[in-house]
């Protein structure tokens, strides 16, 4: 310290004479770094110098009296609550140099001391409007600040802090601690899921409730003794829109078709629905900026005059679209789509006006799109169930696509970007056997064993008891129905007597349906045989995918940019390209000729074939039978 306030070169030997003791410095040794130590005798070559003999000791060094100062800690916290308008939380701790646990052995104790405050606060602004409003708010924001003093000068590291400070002269105090301290600072702001609530009534497609607001804002800065200033700033904000309506779905042919055949189920019960069941776009921006400045720490052999500011920034736009709607109560189609942009930046601090207006054009251009992703499915369940020859079948047919677009790098611009699109094409039926035997009343009776005959069986040779009718009432004759009446009396009697004789009809055609014959037991086993088939499930499968590299097109909306019509909303929705296709492409200067360009396009098909199927020739024995067939193609050119 005396060396270095006197301002003595750190070059050239520095002597001070203690009582009968010299004691000599050179450079800026620290004794915190010693690993190591050389004990050395110099018996410099003297002319004509007389011969010298002697005997060097060096004794073992040990390391004893160590330092066991303790140290002390203490934390606070506050904690108010602001009625419903949220809460206030206030908190601080610190610790000092030679604080720790009991168990802790000296050098695992701590060596600096510490201060650390922290508030934070978490409130719904919205409580502050009038109720009728209906706003949400959310807010939260907090501070954190966390101060670590070294024990020793981070420099001078055999050099006590306070030793160092108190020989300093006054006007290098402020930034011998500047340089000392190691200060970490966190900011943070945000609102989150700012709307307005929904009223009373349903909500519509334009109303204020769909829409959400959210926007975040963290700063962190951190100094320490090697880094002048690390200051990393960011910025997040997002819009949203969700609607989920209700499906109303209409049916034109209701009221035109009123009777109740099931033949006519197909065309009474078509319908349609005009507004999706689910709606939703979301826009996040994501906007970092950091600076990063080293802190210049001069050495003896090693002068440095300035460093480079390091910057680390990105500036990202994406987009999400999400969409379902229930065309018909068997028709549906599902679509989501992610769209990532960057807004281009000049190099360094965006300070001049040039660059802001350069940063300005490019976020309300969009950004450039990096990345672009879709899928869309359609299901469709084939409404086997309205016609009575097929309601004991359900079949499902899908229909999904993929496509995305993903952006050249920027140092290789002339080789294109690449899109790929995908088709996928799944059938799934399922045949109830027991559903379609079940229509027939002989192979019901495979499963009615009969009980024994009662003692007046007609089969057993006794009288049967009369017939009765099966609704239970007495059925006169038309004469009987009809005598004595005239005129409009007569007319309702027929009338009545015509009804009750349908109703009878009916009511012995129904009894016959439900009485099923009675089967010996050959004619059993050899229908329980023939209807040993019992659920059969077939899945079918085609899956086709292409890649396409060296594409020099850009996108708009939805994969496709609609100046060019590029590259089609065939291609964009899973259509395979062909040979005329690509060479389509090629001839309007879409597909890259650059002459390094060698990447290949990849199509593949892919199909599948499964068959599971569980019979039961003999009754409580299941047999399961599975078969899976699958063939793949790749083609490269």
């Amino acid at each position: 310290l005396e060396r270095n306030n006197s301002g003595a070169s750190l070059s050239n030997i520095y002597r001070k004479i203690i009582g009968n003791k010299t004691m000599s410095i050179m450079g800026n040794p620290n004794l915190g770094e010693v690993r190591g130590f050389l004990v050395a005798v110099e018996n410099p070559a003297r002319p004509n110098g007389v011969a010298i003999s002697a005997e060097v000791w060096a004794n073992e060094l040990r390391l004893s009296g160590l330092d066991e100062k303790g140290g002390y800690a203490a934390l606070g916290r506050v904690d108010l609550v602001l009625a419903d308008l949220g809460t206030l939380s206030v908190s601080a701790n610190t610790y000092t140099q030679g604080f720790g646990t009991i168990e802790q052995r000296v050098n695992e104790r701590a060596r600096d001391n510490l201060m650390q405050f922290d508030i934070a606060a978490n409130i719904d602004a919205g409580k502050l409007v009038p109720k009728k409003a209906r706003l949400s708010v959310p807010i939260y924001a907090s501070i954190n600040r966390s101060t670590l003093t070294p024990e020793f000068d981070p420099y001078d590291m055999d050099v006590n802090y306070r030793d160092k400070l108190n020989a300093a002269a006054p006007d290098k105090r402020d930034s011998i601690k500047r340089a000392a301290a190691d200060i970490t600072t966190i900011k943070t702001l945000n609102f989150t899921n700012v709307r307005v609530l929904q009223g009373p009534g349903r909500a519509g497609l334009l109303s204020l409730s769909n829409f959400d607001f959210s926007y975040s804002f963290t700063q962190t800065e951190h100094t320490s003794p090697v880094i002048a200033q690390n200051k990393v700033t960011r910025h997040r904000g997002g819009l949203g829109y969700t609607y989920i309506g209700q499906n109303n779905f209409i049916e034109p042919f209701k009221k035109i078709i009123k009777g109740k055949s099931p033949w006519l189920a197909f065309i009474r019960d078509a319908n349609f629905n005009l507004k999706p069941s689910f709606l939703s776009f979301r826009a996040d921006i994501n906007r970092q900026f950091g600076e990063f400045i080293p802190r210049i720490v001069n050495t003896v052999n090693s002068k440095v005059d300035r460093v480079d500011t390091t910057y680390d920034k990105y500036f990202t736009f994406d987009r999400f679209y999400n969409l379902r709607w229930d065309l018909t109560r068997s028709v549906n189609v599902d679509f989501n789509a992610t769209n990532n942009a960057r807004v281009d930046e000049p190099f360094g601090r965006i300070d001049t006006k040039l660059k802001k207006d350069s940063v300005r054009t490019n976020f309300f251009k969009g950004g450039r799109n990096t990345l672009y992703q879709q899928k869309a499915i359609m299901n469709y369940n084939i409404p086997l169930n309205k016609f009575p020859f097929s309601d004991w079948i359900t079949a499902r047919y899908s229909y999904g696509t993929s496509y995305s677009w993903i952006g050249a790098s920027r140092i290789a611009v002339n080789l294109g970007n690449t899109i790929e699109n995908s088709q996928e094409n799944n059938l799934n039926a399922q045949f109830n056997f027991g559903n379609l035997y079940a229509k027939s009343r002989w192979m019901r009776a495979l499963d009615n064993i009969p009980p024994p005959r009662s003692k007046n069986d007609p089969k057993n040779g006794k009288s049967a008891p009369p017939a009765i009718n099966p609704l239970g009432s007495v059925f006169p004759t038309k004469a009987e129905a009809i005598a004595g009446l005239l005129g409009q009396k007569r007319t309702d009697a027929l009338k009545r007597w015509r009804q009750q004789r349908r109703d009878i009809k009916n009511a012995e055609k129904m009894l016959r349906q439900a009485t099923t014959p009675e089967l010996g037991g050959l004619e059993r086993s050899a229908g329980k045989f023939i209807t040993m088939f019992k659920n059969i499930s077939i899945n079918y499968g085609e899956n086709f995918r292409s890649r396409l590299p060296g594409y020099m097109d850009s996108t708009n909306f939805i994969g496709q940019n609609f100046q060019t019509m590029a590259p089609g909303l065939d291609y964009v929705f899973g259509k395979q390209p062909d040979a005329n296709w690509i060479n389509n492409k090629i001839s309007k200067g879409l597909l890259t000729k650059d002459s390094t360009f060698n990447f290949l396009y990849r199509q593949s098909f892919e199909q599948r074939l499964n068959i599971t199927a569980q019979i039961e020739p003999i009754r409580e024995l299941l047999i399961d039978i599975t078969l899976d067939k699958s063939f793949t193609k790749d083609y490269t050119a």
